[in-house]
């Protein structure tokens, strides 16, 4: 049985010092939320809030872009539009790995044995994406 863990240390901030960036230094982050199953999920913001409140004093040096909607294709679609844009690439999401010695087949679901995936959306559906195919 496949079972799970969501752990979240809301006493402890990450602290940023307010930092100066030069005119022509911009830090493009791509950041991919996916949230396959809607209100049953942990909420979009639970994850990613502390990460932009921590890039917060760093104002003006970053860029930051929420990929909608989070499926696979769109990602392809963005990374392509522009090769090398984004600087950092962050997933928000779920995954999942299958190893040789596991009791779950999960590669009915599309993970591929020794590799990751990640759960993108695709419509009310979840989209596993291995790691080969994401790479």
């Amino acid at each position: 049985m496949l079972g799970g863990l969501y752990r979240h240390r809301s006493g402890r901030r990450i602290e940023v010092p307010q930092i100066t960036c030069p005119e022509d230094y911009l830090f493009q982050i791509l950041l991919v939320i996916s949230r396959p199953k809607g209100d049953r999920d942990i909420p979009s913001g639970a994850v990613s809030r502390p990460l932009i409140e921590a890039l917060r004093p760093l104002g003006s040096c970053i860029k930051l872009e929420v990929l909608r909607p989070p499926t696979f294709e769109a990602l392809v679609e963005k990374l392509n539009e522009i090769s090398g844009y984004y600087n950092l690439v962050h997933f928000d999401c779920h995954g999942s790995f299958e190893h040789g010695n596991s009791n779950v087949n999960l590669m009915r679901y599309g993970v591929m044995k020794n590799h990751g995936c990640l759960i993108f959306e695709r419509g009310d559906e979840s989209h596993c994406v291995n790691s080969q195919d994401l790479g």
